[in-house]
């Protein structure tokens, strides 16, 4: 909620000069709070300032930062460096999303792929895969990724609607 982000402000203000070594750390998170707070302009200049010791957390954030602000391009770019410097599959699921929303399925569906491989369990992005293989009218592929949701999340009722609409 707002007044969540706006309580971290306060508490991150009223810390940070005790804990000056942990900069880049209260940095990052005022990124965060900001982001949140839909204050595009003061988490960015939060996110440069903690990227120096915190770069991968600061790309990934910077990449759904621009893509918040539809700088696609800008957004691929710091997800493409963030994956580079984390590992993490979640930026992966990031591309996939990035790549689905700008309308381009086969790269989407590449990201999905690959990061189901590293996440099996993630019944998000099958589902976001089985979406992408129903508008290319491939329901067969569609219909098997839902099911495989629903063992995975038997209350994902997304799934269930998209398996009625096959």
């Amino acid at each position: 909620s707002k007044q969540k982000y706006e309580d971290l402000i306060k508490y991150l203000n009223k810390y940070q000069k005790a804990l000056p070594d942990q900069k880049h750390q209260f940095d990052f998170y005022f990124g965060v709070a900001y982001f949140s707070l839909k204050k595009f302009e003061d988490a960015l200049k939060y996110f440069k300032l903690s990227s120096e010791k915190l770069p991968g957390k600061s790309e990934y954030y910077m990449g759904h930062l621009a893509r918040k602000q539809k700088k696609l391009k800008e957004a691929e770019a710091h997800y493409l460096k963030a994956y580079e410097l984390l590992k993490d599959p979640e930026v992966i699921s990031s591309l996939a999303d990035l790549y689905y929303s700008d309308k381009k399925l086969e790269k989407a569906i590449k990201y999905y792929k690959k990061a189901i491989s590293f996440k099996p369990k993630s019944y998000i992005d099958r589902y976001w895969l089985a979406n992408i293989y129903f508008q290319k009218r491939q329901f067969k592929k569609s219909e098997e990724l839902l099911k495989k949701v629903l063992e995975i999340n038997p209350q994902f009722r997304k799934a269930y609607v998209g398996l009625y609409g096959i």
